[in-house]
């Protein structure tokens, strides 16, 4: 009992994974491999001469046994290895290695025993080693085999150094590694080593040298494979050359060599990278239809969309926020029985983010949950994202609440969002609240996340000072984006001085280049101190740089600042521009209509008016105020539209807004003399009306804050 217990070592077989002694197949997979074919060679042993065949079966064995034993020697076997010093199990072992010291020592150890190290350790050693410390390394190892273990590499120990190149995507030493093989007598590139090289090319981003090889291989006469248009498909599809791809793809039945699933895999991803998502739907169908019409390849699983494709598909739909095209495509993964996995629903959160649908990228997780699939941390977070850019902040802290509940521990992405939604409802305290647990989880807040805490303060009632003091507070370098926070944080808390200082202070800093984001409530800040001149100065600056893009704050802001400067022609002009502009995705603003229809009144286009109050109730009955009823009951009321003004001073009554005493009056003053219950109501309105603080702003009108 006192004895130690001896350890055995186990590996597991490749084949089943049971845990076996010999680094080896186990015992059932090898006997399930072997053959029903009986041996070669085989004979009775009848104890009598061997007739004809019998001779003849005897000289046709020493002639397999001299050819083995000659290309033993051509392999480089030493003698030690043909006379019973060679180890079966060398090979294997150093192909199970852990480290890159432990492949060493065993090549060390094979040497001391006398066993070699031979090519085929060799071979074995510069792929393990590829895997293991990467490419330098097996190339080292290769260069280095003649001299330290007289050891001449063949095409397997190539091949195995131009993989390792392949998959750290070091193309040029891949190449180097190919051209060596061309030039070295008694080597000759195959198939394999031009499709590691092409795949090289493709992950290193030379597509160009990818196609010379393609080239190079019908030179030299070395049979192109399903393979190689995969890898050739490949690199041309990560370099952009997607009509290129599609080309090759179309070339391999005249070459009589059959597509698979990657194959069409390749090619879609070219089209999906390019923004070909058209073509790539139809490689897709393409599939669909040899699936239908080819029984045995539906049996087979061979070119029937598998979920990367799919996945193919949603990635490219999301990132370009067609969220239509992303929900019809997963409903027919499951018409067509290729079950969603958790890349595909995320896909389709994200396309519904960038379409600001967040009601239905909520209820894609709750599909999610409905078919036992469990979102993770970027399913939230892309959910929580939604919600912010649709303005939805009851929704984001829904799904934070969810996340906390389910275990799934928020990150800096979730936190983010959550707060960048809480800045975009105004919900100043929510944000800070969800700041100070974020610190207690242990998650570091980052740049963005205090930006978007200060915005939310800024948004809830203008607490610039609160808004600065976090800035300051946080230790975060300065940036353009924090600047920008921090001007519109003092213009909507109604300091537009201190904000132009800020600017100023901004402009200093030349590493800063100002962006639509500065220029926008930098504007807000020249027309709360009624600068018409100065805001419409940093709208040409904006407009004349030519790489900035003006968002919908800043053409809210120059339509005012037109209105202002009596300039109501080019007001509208701006207005029907930012209407046009696809760089403004959701339209003009609230804002901006308020300042087309200003603007309408003091151009007497009592027309023009009445469509744009149209379209203002048909995209958000709120824009509906005190300043466009007013306006547009002056601007008809001065046209003599009595019919029309009335209406107005109706639905605006209706609506429970309370109109400017000058747009009563001047309904009143166009009213007929037998209206006199009219006339009445008008006037108890008036009287209403004058015990409201009057307004101010650009006629009557209010320059934008956002």
């Amino acid at each position: 009992m006192g004895g130690k217990l001896s350890v055995t070592r186990t590996w597991a077989c490749p084949d089943c994974g049971v845990q076996c002694t010999r680094p080896l197949k186990c015992i059932p997979c090898r006997q399930k491999d072997r053959t029903t074919v009986p041996r070669l060679f085989r004979r009775e042993l009848t104890g009598r001469r061997p007739e004809a065949e019998g001779r003849q079966d005897v000289v046709k064995a020493q002639g397999h046994k001299e050819a083995r034993r000659r290309a033993s020697k051509k392999a480089g076997k030493t003698h030690a290895e043909r006379s019973g010093l060679y180890e079966p199990h060398d090979a294997a072992r150093i192909k199970a290695a852990n480290t890159p010291a432990a492949l060493h020592r065993l090549l060390g150890a094979i040497e001391a025993a006398g066993r070699g190290p031979n090519v085929v350790h060799v071979s074995a050693a510069v792929a393990r080693l590829g895997k293991l410390s990467g490419w330098k390394s097996a190339v080292n190892l290769l260069r280095a085999a003649e001299w330290r273990y007289g050891v001449v590499p063949n095409e397997y120990a190539y091949n195995a150094a131009i993989g390792a190149c392949e998959k750290a995507g070091e193309w040029a030493a891949a190449v180097e590694l190919l051209t060596e093989m061309r030039c070295t007598e008694g080597l000759e590139p195959t198939a394999v080593s031009y499709n590691a090289a092409i795949s090289a090319c493709g992950k290193g981003g030379a597509w160009e040298e990818a196609l010379k090889l393609w080239q190079e291989m019908e030179a030299v006469g070395v049979e192109r494979t399903v393979v190689t248009y995969n890898s050739a498909i490949g690199a041309l599809g990560r370099g952009g050359q997607w009509a290129a791809a599609l080309e090759l793809l179309g070339e391999m039945e005249g070459a009589g060599v059959a597509p698979t699933v990657m194959t069409y895999s390749a090619a879609i991803c070219a089209c999906v990278t390019a923004g070909e998502m058209g073509r790539a739907e139809n490689l897709k169908d393409k599939m669909l239809g040899v699936e239908e019409r080819d029984t045995d390849a539906r049996e087979e699983g061979t070119l029937v969309p598998n979920v990367y494709i799919y996945n193919l598909l949603l990635g490219g739909y999301g990132r370009r926020g067609r969220w239509e095209e992303a929900l019809a495509l997963l409903e027919e993964m499951k018409a067509v029985h290729v079950e969603p996995d958790t890349v595909s629903y995320n896909s389709a959160i994200h396309a519904c983010a960038q379409g600001r649908q967040s009601a239905r990228a909520l209820a894609l997780l709750d599909e999610m949950d409905e078919s036992w699939i469990e979102p993770d941390v970027i399913s939230c977070s892309t959910a929580i994202a939604a919600c912010e850019k649709a303005g939805d902040w009851q929704g984001a802290l829904a799904v934070m609440d969810e996340m906390v509940s389910r275990g799934i521990q928020p990150n800096v992405v979730s936190y983010s969002a959550a707060i960048a939604a809480c800045a975009t409802g105004g919900q100043g305290a929510r944000a800070l609240a969800l700041l100070r647990s974020m610190e207690r989880a242990g998650v570091e807040p980052n740049a963005v996340t205090y930006c978007s805490a200060a915005t939310a303060l800024g948004n809830d009632g203008g607490q610039w000072e609160r808004a600065l003091e976090l800035l300051d507070a946080s230790g975060i370098e300065p940036s353009v984006r924090a600047f920008n926070v921090a001007i519109s944080a003092c213009v909507k808390g109604g300091q537009p001085r201190k904000a132009l200082q800020i600017l100023d202070l901004m402009r200093q800093g030349r590493q800063f280049e100002l962006d639509a984001h500065t220029l926008g409530p930098a504007m807000n800040a020249h027309l709360q101190l009624n600068d018409w001149t100065s805001a419409l100065r940093l709208w040409d600056e904006l407009v004349e740089t030519g790489s900035l893009a003006p968002n919908g704050p800043c053409y809210a802001a120059a339509i005012w600042a037109y209105v202002g400067s009596g300039n109501w022609r080019r007001a509208l002009a701006l207005f029907d521009e930012c209407k046009s502009d696809p760089a403004v995705m959701q339209g003009p603003s609230a804002q901006a209509y308020r300042g087309a229809i200003v603007a309408c009144e003091h151009g007497s286009q009592w027309q023009y008016l009445l469509v744009l109050l149209d379209e203002m109730d048909r995209q958000n009955r709120s824009w509906l105020d005190t300043v466009v009823f007013s306006s547009a009951v002056r601007a008809c009321s001065k046209a003599g539209q009595a019919a029309s003004a009335i209406e107005l001073v109706a639905e605006a009554s209706r609506c429970g807004i309370e109109l400017q005493v000058s747009a009563y009056r001047a309904a009143l003053a166009i009213l007929p003399s037998k209206e006199v219950e009219k006339a009445r109501a008008i006037e108890r309105a008036i009287e209403v009306a004058k015990g409201r603080r009057p307004a101010g702003g650009i006629a009557g009108g209010q320059p934008p804050l956002d």
